[in-house]
């Protein structure tokens, strides 16, 4: 045979920028092999010493004639994977595969997986058999869609976890995909001689919400996923999915170089007390003083107010069936990558129609938990569900797009919403029970024991994502007024300009975000906002890009100023104004035309002729945020102050190298156990569980520091006016304050692990730290970390530097972290005891 020649391409891919946004069909990986291997390897036994070859734009193995007998795989290399592909899911891998030659032995092909999914934990690997067609063709196109039901044509094979053989599940597939390490495509199948090549291998970007199905059951024809017609519809009876792949233009592919390889993740478990981490809260919580001060920040900011959410964790009340209830995410950073939600739920759930269905904060769906028969998992202890210590769990993603826009006032909303048309055959009603056969009632609940029957408790919901770069700008004090000599329409005209990143560095990853918070009246009246591009020079009136307060919830919404009894502000009064925030998605492609100049120039308008006086008010903050196609990005992991117990109270003092200059504001994005933290500490005892020192100011160090006030408790509130929750950034060594970071409310999260906050460094002050001018060396980004006085274990588990680049040259592919940032207990975060 003649000697093989292989060329390689990767090429890491993301939406193109003529796309709206990242669709189905995008490229988000391709490895067409025209310049080199690029790090694509062979796994397993019987292949020839030779190993991998490359002819033109293929690779090329071949079996050692005396090993033939084995089975060996193609396996993509690291940088093919980079980042996070749960955007896959629901979506396609793609090759072309062939033989140059094969000897069968006259006899059946080997048995074992086409194509296998390597998960940063194997022991959830995927596989897949009865992809390779075996029809006298020397090559085909295989598609391959990466959701569990997928079977291929003329197979009965589908997913399945190659440790036990089980079916995969939903959750499966998609947690595989978010840290999906390898992908292996199978290179021998018989038990003779073969040589065989490899070209163009792509993921592509799927639907990932899909419908579930509610009445299988119902239907006395048998229902075949691989039969049914190419559509998707919310709310149908049918379960209907893509038989072929939906492939993009073929114009994106351009590398993306801001999503960390790492994974984050916030685990919400109880209701948010506010005053303590609590899993049931007390009725003299929502009355307390300490949650009145957090109400009225939320309230000024724009936010709901949310504390007490019942309706979940190991005191959970039971949701009964049919429910619709919202959950809201306080205290989450800016999350501009997609997502997985893990959702982890007690009850009426085994029976195939018992789907979950999750909306979004702007009733959008973003997809259904639970649908189908949950029960064949009983057989596989990991997945058993008939004990409390194992709810049932699932996952979905949420788009990039989504997540921006979600999380952009640091406040996430989502809708669980049960969906059942029809009772199980041969049943009136609901059947309870986590099994079939087992359990209808669970002790852990709010005023146990709790009936089961026809009801679910949600246990607990984890976010995982990675961090990334966002650009973010901020726009204060604009105010609407009304002229009251005026006798004609006065709509709101309000100009926004907001200075973006140049050149390289201005192109977005993704759609955009404007976040407005007013406290004029735009509800009452169901009047909106339109948010359009620059007025031309004449005047004519911008293209509209998006709108605000038009969905239906703000007509229900209104304006009165709210009474908080416990505020006291220093005026005296108890009346504080009531604000509220609405966020309007602005496609990549319009964006990148809005900021392609350095300056992003909006405006804010409503052109209905009644907008008079109901208009006139505050409009601050706004914000502009958009994720980077190109940034540099530095995790720091490693080092003296970092996964130690930290001393209180500390100055840390940080100096890294190797940072380019940035070409837009810089954020930093940091992960951080605290012990007990508190927004506000509730007391000056010696409790190590509240986090103040007995000789501090108690609750609130700029309330509480009196005249009487010792010499100690005046220095320290000097140095720390917001009392003594959260730390603070500092430029060099302890100079400029540039930040305080988690001066906020995390009473939602999972308390044996890490809060999560973001902040950012304006790009001129971060440009004078690591230019050379300020003592340090060009390149090196001096900082230091306030950690405050008080009780309570502090460690620094992460922390992520990332900005947009002025060279393109300087941009960093992914983020240089050496290992994960590791959940203390992912599977369940809590003891059920």
């Amino acid at each position: 045979m003649m000697p093989f020649k292989l060329l390689a391409l990767l090429a890491v891919a993301v939406c193109s920028l003529q796309a709206v946004h990242c669709a189905e069909g995008d490229y988000l990986a391709r490895a067409s092999f025209l310049s080199g291997d690029e790090g694509w390897t062979l796994e397993g036994r019987g292949f020839s010493s030779q190993g991998l070859q490359h002819e033109f734009d293929r690779l090329v193995v071949e079996d050692d004639r005396s090993d033939a007998a084995r089975v060996w795989y193609f396996q993509s290399s690291a940088d093919f994977l980079g980042g996070d592909k749960s955007l896959a899911y629901n979506g396609w891998l793609t090759f072309e595969f062939g033989h140059f030659e094969y000897e069968s032995a006259m006899e059946p092909m080997i048995s074992d997986y086409d194509v296998v999914l390597v998960c940063k934990n194997q022991r959830q690997n995927l596989g897949i058999k009865g992809i390779f067609i075996d029809d006298g063709a020397t090559a085909h196109t295989y598609q391959v869609r990466l959701e569990e039901t997928f079977r291929a044509p003329k197979s009965t094979a589908s997913w399945v976890r190659t440790r036990s053989g089980l079916q995969a599940a939903q959750r499966d597939m998609v947690q595989c995909l978010q840290s999906l390490k390898a992908i292996r495509i199978r290179g021998s199948y018989f038990k003779g001689y073969e040589a065989v090549w490899l070209r163009d291998v792509s993921i592509l970007q799927g639907g990932v919400s899909k419908p579930g199905s509610d009445q299988w059951e119902a239907s006395q024809a048998v229902k075949d996923p691989n039969a049914v017609d190419n559509r998707q519809l919310l709310g149908t009876t049918d379960y209907m999915l893509r038989q072929k792949a939906v492939t993009g233009d073929g114009s994106c592919c351009a590398s993306r170089t801001c999503v960390s390889n790492d994974k984050y993740e916030i685990i919400f478990d109880r209701p948010g007390c506010t005053t303590d981490w609590d899993n049931k809260c007390d009725a003299v919580d929502a009355t307390n003083r300490i949650t009145q001060i957090v109400q009225a920040r939320s309230l000024l900011e724009g936010r709901e107010h949310v504390m007490d959410q019942a309706f979940i964790g190991l005191r959970g009340k039971v949701l009964q069936k049919p429910f619709r209830h919202p959950y809201y995410f306080k205290s989450t950073p800016r999350i501009c990558t997609a997502a997985t939600l893990t959702v982890a739920a007690h009850g009426d759930l085994a029976y195939t129609g018992d789907n979950v269905v999750v909306y979004g904060e702007d009733g959008r769906y973003l997809g259904t938990l639970f649908a189908g028969n949950l029960t064949y998992e009983k057989e596989d202890p990991y997945y058993s569900q008939t004990s409390e210590s194992t709810p049932y769990i699932d996952s979905i993603v949420i788009s990039q797009s989504e997540m921006t826009q979600y999380s952009a006032d640091e406040q996430i909303k989502i809708v669980l919403a049960s969906e059942r048309h029809l009772a199980r055959q041969g049943e009136s009603g609901f059947k309870s029970g986590t099994h079939l056969a087992h359990t209808l009632q669970t002790s852990f609940c709010d005023s146990a024991p709790c009936d089961l029957k026809g009801g679910v408790i949600i246990r607990w919901m984890k976010l995982t994502f990675s961090a990334a770069a966002c650009f973010s700008a901020k726009k204060a004090g604009i105010t609407a007024s009304y002229k009251d000599d005026v006798h004609a329409p006065q709509p709101v005209n309000l100009s926004l300009s907001f200075k973006t990143p140049t050149g390289d560095a201005s192109v977005p990853g993704g759609d955009g975000v404007l976040t407005v918070v007013t406290d004029a009246d735009l509800f009452e009246r169901h009047e909106t906002l339109e948010v359009r591009t620059a007025p031309a020079a004449d005047g004519t009136l911008g293209e509209i890009v998006g709108e605000l307060f038009s969905s239906e919830a703000f007509t229900r919404k209104q304006k009165a100023d709210f009474t908080l009894a416990e505020w006291q502000p220093p005026s005296g009064s108890d009346n504080i104004p009531r604000f509220y925030a609405d966020t309007a998605r602005i496609s990549r492609a319009k964006l990148q035309s809005i900021v392609a100049g350095g300056t992003a120039n909006l405006q804010l308008y409503s052109t209905r002729p009644d907008n008079t006086a109901k208009y006139e008010g505050t409009f601050s903050p706004i914000f502009l945020s958009y994720p980077l196609m190109h940034c540099f990005m530095h995790a720091i992991k490693k080092g003296p102050y970092m996964n130690v117990h930290i001393e209180r109270p500390s100055r840390l003092h940080f100096v890294e190298s190797g940072f380019p200059m940035a070409g837009g504001d810089v954020t930093l994005f940091i992960a951080t156990h605290w012990q007990g933290h508190l927004r506000y500490p509730t007391d000056t005892s010696n409790d190590n569980t509240k986090g103040n020192l007995p000789e501090l100011p108690g609750e609130r160090a700029d309330q509480d520091t009196t005249a009487s006030a010792t010499q100690a408790q005046m220095e320290a509130h000097r140095e720390w006016p917001h009392g003594y929750s959260y730390m603070q950034l500092r430029a060099g060594l302890d100079g400029e304050w540039l930040a305080d970071m988690f001066l906020k409310d995390f009473t939602q999260y999972d308390p044996r692990g890490y809060i999560i906050d973001t902040i950012t460094i304006p790009k001129e002050k971060f440009n004078i730290l690591v230019s050379g001018n300020s003592g340090y060396n060009q390149g090196e980004f001096p900082f230091s970390i306030w950690v405050p006085p008080g009780y309570g274990v502090v460690q620094l588990r992460s922390l992520v530097v990332s900005y947009p680049v002025a060279n393109l040259a300087d941009a960093s592919k992914f983020d240089d972290a050496t290992f994960e940032t590791s959940f203390v207990n992912p599977r369940y975060p809590q003891p059920l005891a």
